[in-house]
């Protein structure tokens, strides 16, 4: 039996099939694991997405991390409400880092304590806990 709550959104992606809950045709694949059983996935659409989920808005989290981050020197930056969203490189250009300031560029910066290997995986995981 499938749960109906508290599934946690784990990936987007641009593809299509149908859902696996409803059965209907989709654009936007929403993978899902469910917390009581990691073993449990699924992929849904964007309608049983957020029925699924506590707190998913699949625009918002869609938008966040296909959306247009701007580029400058080597970092990637990003406006999403009040906060200033950035995506840099370490200094030996083997991981990368998430930060974020409340007062814009020139605010104090908060940095998240994961290193990623990749920007996108940056973005998957900010698309994931700070985007709904």
């Amino acid at each position: 039996m499938i749960p109906t709550r508290n599934w946690l959104l784990t990936r987007i992606a641009d593809g299509g099939g149908n859902c696996e809950y409803c059965g209907a045709s989709i654009r936007w694949e929403y993978h899902l694991h469910h917390p009581d059983d990691k073993e449990q996935q699924i992929t849904v659409g964007s309608e049983c997405v957020k029925s699924l989920t506590a707190a998913c808005d699949p625009d918002v989290a869609r938008g966040f991390i296909f959306g247009h981050w701007k580029q400058r020197r080597r970092y990637y930056y990003r406006r999403v409400g009040s906060r200033t969203w950035i995506i840099g490189p370490s200094r030996d250009d083997q991981n990368w880092y998430i930060a974020y300031s409340e007062e814009g560029v020139r605010g104090d910066w908060t940095f998240l304590d994961t290193w990623y290997a990749h920007p996108d995986a940056a973005k998957q995981y900010l698309s994931q806990h700070h985007a709904h």
